[in-house]
């Protein structure tokens, strides 16, 4: 009994800090369905006048208003994009990382979406680090980039480190 009592206050003397971690699990699971539409061109963009963009990219000859009998508007698509975070107590340092199946239309071969779903389709959407240094913080790696919502929004690599600047904030990357 001795023993475990001096053991006991060994250990209560030399008590560390303790560190928390934590973890966050986001997702967004997007399924999109077109049934059908009684117009083809809604969906449909011209690319220099002698070709229509479309998800069958078909000839300006063949472009038509869709008829009940036809199902070249009609499509299932799915995109999931999931991200986890990992943040230290405080949130001193956070590390993220999201991947993404994204855009597979039912029954495409190239993508995956045949049936058996043997496809290379999971893409890294983010995978950064985000930690505090001296009045603001620094992200490193591929990140979501947003320089303004009508300029440019985008994911890319690098190094960008916010500060707080009064009413706004600075923004260097």
């Amino acid at each position: 009994m001795k023993r475990i009592v001096i053991a006991l206050a060994l250990m209560l003397s030399m008590a560390a800090p303790t560190f928390a971690v934590e973890f966050t699990f986001n997702g967004d699971l997007n399924n999109r369905f077109r049934l059908y539409t009684n117009q083809a061109r809604f969906f449909n963009s011209i690319d220099k006048g002698e070709r229509l963009a479309s998800y069958n990219d078909r000839k300006k000859e063949d472009y038509q208003i869709v008829s009940d009998d036809s199902t070249n508007d009609t499509m299932g698509e799915i995109k999931y994009r999931l991200w986890t975070t990992i943040a230290s107590d405080g949130g001193a340092i956070k590390g993220v990382y999201a991947i993404e199946v994204g855009g597979i239309q039912f029954g495409d071969k190239g993508r995956g979406g045949a049936f058996s779903g043997d496809g290379v389709n999971v893409e890294t959407r983010w995978a950064y680090i985000d930690f505090a240094l001296g009045q603001g913080r620094t992200r490193v790696g591929l990140m979501p980039v947003n320089i303004n919502k009508f300029f440019w929004v985008e994911t890319a690599t690098g190094v960008d480190y916010k500060v707080a600047a009064g009413p706004g904030d600075l923004t260097v990357g």
